[in-house]
């Protein structure tokens, strides 16, 4: 869910396309009802819609089983005035880069700091855009679902040699480092954003949010980090050979489509 958390209505486009895309039926439903309030459908044709794309696409459906995550839903979408947000991208500067790169840690902590920064300015324009406008000088992160996060889209491996087993552990040392200061309750405040200079120097153009990590990767000259060749998809992939051009989900369709014309030419053949 994460690659499109700042990007609801291409989520939505994407949920009318496929169907539901993941395990969190609640939140999808809750941005399909929320698509409909912005067609100017009113509550009982709102309702009538998810029940239809419900009945639809949930295999086995059964009204009175999801009555309650549909009603969650449509109160959701009745009781928030907000639009949709499309966050496409966020820039870190060549003086973010620069501070980052200056820090005394080393490199996988700046790759993590990296991801906060990114992590940190999409939500802080996602909010804003929510809001309408409303901006806050405040940085702070944190929550169980957000390290988690964190940890995925950073794509920073801990172990035991390095002295740093898990995020509790990367966190702690960019506390003692001043970085971050750790608040209380899981949170955090990002110190390292107050020092940094507001500029739109050219930098890294972040647009790929499950895999922020990489762009640091990559903008360090790391040549095994590469764009899926696929153009409708250009997510950042780090390969292990020469022959590989494409990202999992983007190979797994690719070899379907193989698989289809080799059965195709093996039945042609048979018949010949």
């Amino acid at each position: 869910m994460f690659k499109n958390q700042y990007k609801e209505k291409s989520y939505v486009d994407e949920i009318l396309n496929d169907g539901f895309t993941s395990k969190y039926l609640l939140h999808e439903m809750k941005l399909l009802a929320k698509h409909y309030k912005e067609l100017d459908f009113d509550e009982e044709k709102r309702k009538d819609e998810l029940y239809s794309f419900c009945e639809a696409n949930i295999k086995d459906f059964n009204r009175v089983a999801y009555f309650k995550t549909i009603n969650r839903a449509l109160n959701y979408a009745t009781n928030k005035d907000e639009a949709l947000v499309q966050v496409d991208n966020t820039n870190i500067s060549k003086s973010e880069l620069d501070y980052i790169d200056n820090l005394d840690i080393d490199d996988n902590l700046k790759k993590l700091t990296f991801t906060l920064l990114v992590l940190t300015k999409l939500n802080k324009t996602y909010l804003e855009s929510r809001d309408g406008g409303l901006k806050t000088d405040s940085y702070y992160f944190g929550g169980h679902h957000n390290y988690r996060e964190l940890t995925s889209c950073s794509k920073v491996t801990f172990n035991k040699k390095s002295g740093i087993k898990n995020i509790h552990d990367a966190i702690n040392i960019l506390d003692q480092k001043k970085i971050v200061e750790i608040v209380g309750k899981g949170n955090i405040k990002l110190l390292f954003m107050y020092e940094i200079e507001d500029d739109e120097s050219d930098g890294i153009l972040v647009d790929k949010f499950d895999v922020i990590g990489y762009f640091y990767d990559m903008y360090k000259g790391d040549k095994k980090i590469k764009r899926c060749e696929n153009e409708e998809c250009g997510t950042l992939i780090k390969v292990s050979g020469n022959r590989q051009v494409y990202c999992k989900e983007c190979w797994k369709e690719k070899d379907a489509e193989l698989n289809k014309e080799r059965c195709k030419r093996y039945y042609k053949n048979k018949k010949i």
